[in-house]
Order: structure tokens, then C-alpha cells, then sequence
């Protein structure tokens, strides 16, 4: 039997010509090699998807980000997307099998699923969907997880920044936690929207992946780790439980 990749391949390819015949992307997909027993297929289609998340149930989550535009004037206010495969052919192409389960928002890019509830991370706050799939065509109104952080309280929300302030957000079920990535919003002191965003003493948050309990009462951030410029993706080891991420240097 051949492994399969699943792969979310027609916002990544927006914009490039149409193939003469067949779905638009099939061109594009034959070009694509990859190893020994592995193939590659389109399973759905989703506005300027960025990151995904999965459900238990096998439910795929899509948070989107559009930084290029290529949605047009309004490319900025996207939703995040549920991916089902109800007819059982290996995709979420068919009717009702991709579904928006919020309302647009603004770079609604983090996704991530603890238990029943989907979390959405934006740039200055994360929103909880409760028993995300429950009804899952309606769109769900969500309850404030996490704020902005403010001057009076800093370290307990996320910095209103822009540079490498879209969030990516990644789940541990075991423990209920959520792991969210701060962006560095500069490329030096004096280079950015901060004058020194490596100044740690004023600036605590940035430039780290931090920690929520989302069982927690009032969710704080806690540092896991520093000196990150921009991370664009944080995983779970399955056999150590280690947690790796990206680097953007």
C-alpha cells in the first residue's frame, strides 16, 4: 500500500496559470516529487490556508493568513475553515465537506484543538470556540481566551505588534496546554517597530514561544523559550513529547 500525503495545495498555488484541462491545480501537482511510496493529492481547497490543526474526530482545521494580497482588497479578513471527508474518497473537495466555522476575521492564522473546543489565534488575541463540531455548519461565536497585553500588566497577553505577528499555535492534549509563538518585531535594536526588542526587561514576551493552561482561570503566558525571531510552525515529538519549532532567521 501507498502512503499518502494529504496536502493543502491550492492557496499555495493561487495566482499561477491554469492548467488546460482538469482541475487548475493538476498541472502544477504532477510537477511535485517526493520520496519512494509517498504521493501527493489535493484534499480540499481553502482560502490563503496557512495552518492546520486536527481534531480527534479526524476533523482538519485551516487557520488563514493572506500577507500577499492575492485575495484581494479584502484579503485580510478570512475565516478559519473545517475540512471533513463525509464520502469517505480521500478528500474534503465534495459538497459540505469544507465548511467556514467562523465569522472573517483579520489573520486569523493559529489553530488548534484541546478536547471539544477550538482556539484561534489572531495577532493581539486567542478565541475560544467551545464544542467546535458540535452543529458544525453554523458559524460559532466565540468567548475571549487571551487579550492584548497592556502596559499596566505586561507578560499577560499578546504584544500589539505587526512584524512576524501572525501566531502560530500548536495543542498538548496530555496536559491541556497551549503553546503559542511571539514573533520578534525586529531584526535588530533599532531596526523594527521597537527600539530594542531584545530589551527582555521591557519587552518579556517577545521574541519567545510561550505557554497557556487552558484550564486555567485567568491564562497567563509562560516563556518555554527565547531569542526566537519568527517561528513558522511548533510540533510535538511523538515518541520523545519534545517540542520542536521552526526558526525564520
Amino acid at each position: 500500500m501507498r502512503a499518502t500525503v494529504a496536502s493543502l495545495l491550492a492557496p499555495l498555488l493561487l495566482g499561477l496559470p491554469r492548467a488546460a484541462e482538469g482541475a487548475w491545480y493538476d498541472a502544477h501537482v504532477a510537477k511535485l516529487r517526493v520520496p519512494p511510496g509517498f504521493k501527493v493529492d489535493v484534499y480540499a481547497e481553502v482560502p490563503a490556508a496557512r495552518s492546520l490543526a486536527v481534531a480527534p474526530s479526524g476533523t482538519v482545521f485551516v487557520g488563514a493568513y493572506d500577507f500577499s494580497g492575492i485575495q484581494g482588497s479584502d484579503g485580510r479578513e478570512l475565516a478559519v475553515y473545517a475540512l471533513r471527508d463525509l464520502d469517505g474518497d480521500g478528500s474534503a473537495l465534495g459538497p459540505n465537506e469544507t465548511v467556514a466555522v467562523t465569522e472573517r476575521m483579520s489573520c486569523p492564522n493559529g489553530v488548534a484543538v484541546v478536547g471539544k473546543d477550538l482556539y484561534v489565534a489572531q495577532k493581539t488575541q486567542i478565541l475560544k470556540y467551545a464544542d467546535v463540531e458540535t452543529d458544525i455548519e453554523t458559524l460559532k461565536q466565540p468567548t475571549p481566551f487571551l487579550g492584548t497585553e497592556s502596559p499596566a500588566d505586561a507578560g499577560n497577553g499578546l504584544p500589539d505588534t505587526s512584524w512576524h505577528g501572525w501566531r502560530y499555535l500548536v495543542a498538548h492534549p496530555p496536559t491541556g496546554k497551549l503553546y503559542v509563538t511571539i514573533g520578534s518585531p525586529c531584526n535588530g535594536p533599532g531596526n523594527g517597530e521597537i527600539l530594542d526588542c531584545n530589551d527582555t526587561a521591557t519587552h518579556p514576551l517577545l521574541g519567545s514561544i510561550c505557554e497557556l493552561d487552558t484550564t486555567a482561570a485567568r491564562p497567563k503566558l509562560k516563556v518555554v523559550a527565547h531569542g526566537i525571531r519568527n517561528s513558522l510552525g511548533v510540533a510535538f515529538h511523538p515518541t520523545t513529547d519534545d517540542l520542536w519549532f521552526t526558526e525564520n532567521g
